[in-house]
């Protein structure tokens, strides 16, 4: 999906790099174009910006890719690794992030769990818009 990412400028070339890249997932996969119906990459997410015009850590959503796989009736949710420089610092900074905080019933790694909450904001709307259509289960 980033292939190529950091050598283009602007929100215009991100958006048909990443149209390109889709198009090399769904063929990789042998998927339709349809079967990806959603992919999100930090330099197209707007609500991670604060009104200065900077990027906020604690609102930095990773990379993640949703595709449909109709043989196993699934929605398959990806989420992408960390981004290594050049690029947007985030990811790296949320790995950096070392110290613990409450989540789920314990503690965790701070950086996880900001990403983790961003995910849920971003992708699960998305997530669940796709499964009626799919007849596709959940599963954890």
């Amino acid at each position: 999906l980033r292939e190529g990412i950091n050598e283009v400028t602007g929100r215009e070339q991100v958006e048909e790099l990443i149209k390109l890249n889709r198009g090399k997932i769904c063929q990789s996969l042998g998927l339709c174009d349809n079967d990806v119906p959603y992919v999100s990459v930090s330099e197209l997410v707007e609500d991670d910006i604060s009104p200065d015009g900077d990027r906020r850590l604690e609102d930095h959503c990773p990379d993640f890719v949703i595709s449909i796989h109709h043989c196993h009736k699934a929605v398959v949710f990806t989420v992408l690794g960390t981004r290594i420089f050049p690029g947007p610092p985030h990811d790296i900074i949320m790995d950096l992030a070392a110290k613990t905080e409450p989540f789920h019933h314990g503690l965790a790694h701070s950086g996880m769990v900001a990403g983790t909450r961003n995910l849920i904001k971003h992708a699960l709307p998305k997530l669940s818009a796709e499964l009626p259509s799919t007849q596709a289960t959940p599963c954890s």
